[in-house]
């Protein structure tokens, strides 16, 4: 995910979009980005992290909000929102779950802003021969589907292992999609630093040395850095890396729609509730799972007096969700009940 905490805030506060912004433990939301700046002057809170209009003045994650302000007087700062981190998190993973199954794979889940999926390609999924085409297309999708559930953007990088994936999703940030075909050409020009567990200290050991040593290369580097960590390192930059994917337990299964939705005819919303419901069980006992917690989401139009651009679509809306805890269950009706309780508490 891009800037991941910061776009996750930005849906709460759109009119920031096109700003400097950053997430930290202050906000903007009462006072101009003037005020705001004479009166964190001295603050030593530190920034988690921020957009890539912040980036250009040279603001990086972890530095002192003072020297920022400095560096970027009209800087946004918006608070954390942890409950929407979790929630567009969950969403993500689910987003992912979808094509890993489509494509018999696996997807492990490193953190709440990156993940690794991992798909089976048979000839018969794509024409021609152009297989690297195809895996870009399926990177798009994921993309513009992550986008579409999340109003959050992600690159995607596709390799034949962890290492090229993420060194390629990198490459191509912030909302876009990268295939590495060949790591010989992919490598070229890229610095040891973006090689993974290479530091600023290792750095200047390995510069002079690792990219021209050739077969000596594991050898020499053993005596500066160990022969487990020269090893490792040598591999990584001959594009080798063979750590699997690691599935962990899907932590959520659900249904949605948001398409073609009008409740103005003879079914209404209580039918709609319970045919969501009722794809839900039936994915629940697929998995061979039940459910301990509901969240139903809504997407509420912000001038419902417009009609959507899209025909058929629900235009611009915000999003609303609530969760809550469950006996055990996979019923239907259960589901179906408690999601019309939090609807009526919109309402």
């Amino acid at each position: 995910m891009d800037c991941f905490f910061t776009n996750v805030a930005l849906r709460k506060f759109p009119q920031y979009r096109d700003k400097p912004v950053a997430v930290g433990h202050s906000s903007t939301d009462k006072s101009s980005p003037q005020e705001f700046a004479s009166r964190s002057k001295n603050s030593s809170s530190e920034l988690s992290t921020c957009n890539y209009i912040a980036r250009k003045f040279g603001l990086r994650k972890g530095m002192f909000l003072g020297d920022v302000i400095q560096l970027c007087p009209d800087l946004v700062v918006l608070p954390y929102d942890f409950e929407s981190f979790e929630e567009v998190s969950a969403v993500v993973a689910e987003v992912l779950h979808e094509y890993a199954g489509k494509y018999n794979g696996y997807v492990e889940v490193v953190s709440c802003d990156e993940a690794y999926v991992e798909i089976y390609v048979e000839p018969e999924d794509y024409t021609g021969n152009d297989i690297y085409g195809f895996l870009y297309s399926i990177a798009e999708e994921i993309r513009k589907d992550i986008f579409k559930h999340t109003e959050c953007t992600a690159s995607v990088g596709v390799g034949q292992n962890k290492l090229l994936a993420k060194l390629g999703a990198e490459r191509v940030k912030p909302d876009a999609c990268c295939v590495v075909k060949d790591w010989r050409h992919f490598f070229d020009g890229l610095s040891l630093r973006k090689i993974p567990d290479v530091g600023y200290k290792f750095l200047k050991k390995l510069e002079p040395h690792v990219w021209d040593l050739g077969d000596e290369a594991e050898k020499v580097l053993g005596e500066i850095l160990g022969h487990g960590n020269a090893r490792k390192i040598v591999k990584y930059c001959h594009g080798e890396d063979s750590r699997p994917v690691t599935p962990g337990p899907r932590k959520s299964i659900g249904a949605e729609c948001n398409y073609g939705v009008r409740l103005n005819g003879p079914y209404g919303v209580d039918y709609m509730m319970m045919g969501l419901a009722k794809e839900v069980e039936k994915r629940i006992a697929a998995a061979g799972v039940r459910e301990s917690k509901i969240t139903p989401k809504v997407m509420k139009s912000k001038d419902a007096t417009k009609m959507p651009g899209k025909f058929l679509g629900h235009g611009s809306c915000i999003s609303l969700s609530k969760s809550s805890d469950l006996p055990l269950t996979r019923n239907c009706d259960m589901i179906s009940k408690t999601g019309m309780k939090h609807l009526s508490d919109w309402t």
